[in-house]
């Protein structure tokens, strides 16, 4: 899925309207329409936060790397947004990675999160 179709589909899910993300925002609906339907295909970094916050989700989640809307996880896994601040300088780094280096990316951080369960055992 691309960013924009997750955006619809949050957008949907929360029963939202286009115009009140535009509102929040401060965009056109015309503008989040475009997002959603990928007339604009490139997310601003500086943009994506304030989109996540409104979506109460996080950029992760619209970027596609996280499965699912992070308040629909439960259990030790579950994010929270304190702690998934991330700047836009790192969203911008994460979209110029190809698919396979994004797998790279977070086959090492599963690395680093094996490593840290077997050294808290």
């Amino acid at each position: 899925m691309t960013t924009g179709e997750i955006m619809r589909q949050r957008r949907k899910e929360l029963g939202l309207s286009a115009e009140s993300i535009a509102e929040a925002l401060s965009v056109s609906p015309t503008t989040v329409y475009r997002y959603e339907s990928g007339d604009i295909e490139k997310v601003p970094g500086d943009f994506l936060p304030k989109l996540a916050s409104v979506l109460h989700t996080t950029p992760y989640y619209l970027l596609g790397c996280e499965p699912i809307p992070p308040e629909k996880a439960s259990g030790p896994g579950a994010v929270s947004d304190t702690e998934t601040a991330i700047s836009p300088d790192m969203i911008t780094q994460l979209k110029q990675l190809t698919p396979s280096e994004l797998a790279l990316v977070f086959a090492f951080i599963q690395g680093l999160l094996a490593q840290r369960k077997k050294n808290d055992s």
